[in-house]
């Protein structure tokens, strides 16, 4: 958790000061708050990434469905991946593009799949 406005103000009233005590203090904190934001920010950043993949994979599914089984099974295959999130079944998606003989057995398949 980030420090308050009366925190920081003791804070800035210290550096003030000049005490190489609190510079010492404030050299301590200072690592320990950066290593704190660089985690977040590795941590937010594997998060959007993640994302960016699981949103290109739907993206990829769509596209080939549409290209096996045209433009009817692009769009309801998109529907269906919308709130699809989970790897594994993304994963049982593409096998069921590749297994699949018509559009139709695809939609009923992969509205299994994915509920």
């Amino acid at each position: 958790a980030g420090a308050t406005e009366a925190e920081m103000a003791k804070v800035t009233q210290l550096e003030d000061l000049g005490s190489p005590v609190v510079d010492s203090w404030w050299a301590r904190e200072g690592r320990e708050l950066r290593r704190r934001g660089r985690e977040e920010g590795e941590a937010k950043g594997r998060r959007e990434a993640e994302t960016i993949a699981r949103e290109d994979q739907r993206a990829t599914l769509v596209r080939l469905a549409g290209r096996k089984f045209g433009e009817a099974a692009e769009a309801e295959v998109a529907a269906l991946l919308e709130g699809v999130s989970d790897p594994a079944r993304l994963a049982e998606v593409a096998d069921l593009i590749i297994d699949c003989a018509s559009g139709p057995e695809l939609l009923a398949r992969a509205a299994e799949t994915t509920t």
